[in-house]
């Protein structure tokens, strides 16, 4: 009873004067998500050293000579 049902038509009047181009929007999301993720890998870059240990492993098909 109290809810006000807003026809396509209304809708499209009161955002009318906020035209925002469906590429336009892409790009900024895009844009946006590029700058979050740049950001995440420029942190744990900076701000996390990984620990440094010897790795032994032998390659197969090689032989030494003593």
């Amino acid at each position: 009873m109290g809810h006000k049902e807003v026809t396509l038509a209304q809708h499209n009047d009161r955002t009318a004067g906020y035209p925002m181009p469906s590429l336009f929007r892409f790009l900024v999301i895009v844009g946006l998500l590029s700058a979050v993720a740049f950001g995440g890998i420029y942190a744990m870059a900076t701000y996390f050293e990984p620990e440094p240990k010897e790795v032994s492993k032998a390659v197969p098909g090689v032989k030494i000579r003593k």
